[in-house]
């Protein structure tokens, strides 16, 4: 039959080997699984960046039936909705924790230059170069405040010839400033 065990002594049911890869791969796992915070933000930033476009996807859309103008200031922001087909989420920046209500908008984390208001866009100069929507610090009429540096201590922003990134503070002067 096979040996027998002396009294008292038991077979443990595992052995050291065994319960060293049964951690090893609970602790793979885990890490596969769990999220990291540089990710998660990365994540967020990318959303931001993604509204960003859509908003400005929505005011290139409306200016090109509005005779190749931008929507009045405060406006800028319910005007976009019906040519974007956009739903109030996408005016809220993931990383802003205080989003302003405006014009009916629950939150809204993003503000377009009050300089382009009601401007034609073939008359600006470098459409590469000027910023239609950004993260913002939205005062609560709507108009823009400052650039809100949200994303790894820069800002998103979505300029008039439908592209969006990130940008240092350092070349955000630069943009804001100028057509």
């Amino acid at each position: 039959m096979g040996a027998e065990q002396p009294a008292g002594k038991t077979q443990p049911m595992f052995s050291s080997c065994s319960i060293v890869i049964f951690v090893a791969a609970i602790v793979i796992v885990a890490s596969i699984l769990w999220p990291r915070h540089p990710d998660r933000e990365k994540a967020r930033q990318v959303s931001c960046i993604s509204n960003e476009k859509q908003l400005a996807l929505g005011l290139l859309a409306y200016a090109k039936d509005y005779d190749d103008r931008l929507p009045i200031g405060a406006d800028w922001a319910a005007a976009t909705m019906p040519f974007g087909r956009l739903d109030s989420s996408v005016y809220r920046c993931p990383d802003d924790e205080n989003p302003k209500r405006v014009a009916g908008l629950a939150g809204l984390s993003y503000a377009m230059p009050e300089r382009l208001g009601f401007e034609k866009l073939k008359d600006c100069a470098h459409p590469k170069d000027a910023v239609l929507v950004f993260d913002s610090d939205v005062v609560p009429l709507g108009f823009p405040g400052s650039a809100a540096f949200r994303h790894a201590e820069g800002a998103n922003f979505a300029f008039t010839d439908g592209h969006a990134k990130w940008l240092r503070p350092e070349r955000v002067d630069q943009l804001m400033g100028g057509k």
